[in-house]
């Protein structure tokens, strides 16, 4: 409706390829849709994920002023601190409680599921956007008080006893990536008329509780 030709987004709609196109299919359908109406969709996921300094890990840390980042899991290729996740040092140190307000407020999270190593201060936070769970050894490695991420599975949780391990939610530690994109061709191709879509939502919804039942 808008008279767009190209759709820029951050995780593809498809993670392995198609022999055929379908109906039944709900990808298959959209991926249909875009070819009968001839936009292109271009999908910068892992890229996007690695790219220090401007990637999502790094995005949020600087929402959370994280100052000194560097990456969480350094690969040599294609060039230095290429790689996931992101460590850095708070401004100043807080109570794992305001540390979970801040984050919370800070990028919109609804609910934060935590495993309750609340005990400490928090001052060094490592992130990795995504179903990052898989480095939490990583994090503690780092030195980190906290460790943000997304997708934790109820016997993950116990995978530390020194960190605050925290799930914020995969769309909320990756709905930043729109803002990345918007940042970028503005600034390096001005020339392209833009807009963020408004058909970005979490799929998952929450029921809250508030009978106290």
């Amino acid at each position: 409706n808008k008279g767009l030709n190209v759709i820029v987004a951050h995780p593809p709609i498809m993670f392995r390829g198609l022999k055929r196109l379908v109906s039944a299919d709900p990808e298959q359908r959209l991926i249909a849709k875009a070819i009968r109406s001839d936009i292109s969709i271009i999908a910068v996921h892992t890229p996007l994920d690695k790219t220090p300094h401007i990637g999502t890990s790094y995005a949020i840390g600087k929402l959370l002023s994280l100052q000194n980042m560097q990456t969480l899991c350094p690969e040599k290729l294609p060039y230095d601190n290429w790689g996931y996740g992101a460590v850095g040092q708070l401004p100043q140190a807080m109570s794992a409680e305001k540390f979970l307000s801040f984050v919370a407020n800070t990028l919109h999270c609804e609910t934060i599921s935590h495993n309750g190593n609340i005990r400490n201060t928090i001052q060094k936070v490592a992130i990795c956007t995504g179903s990052s769970v898989e480095f939490t050894f990583k994090a503690e490695a780092s030195g980190a008080d906290a460790y943000i991420t997304a997708d934790i599975k109820y016997h993950q949780m116990a995978s530390s006893e020194s960190m605050l391990l925290m799930d914020i939610g995969h769309f909320e530690s990756e709905i930043i990536s729109t803002s990345i994109f918007l940042h970028l061709f503005q600034e390096k191709i001005p020339n392209f008329a833009l807009c963020i879509s408004d058909a970005s939502e979490n799929i998952i919804k929450y029921y809250i509780n508030t009978d106290g039942k």
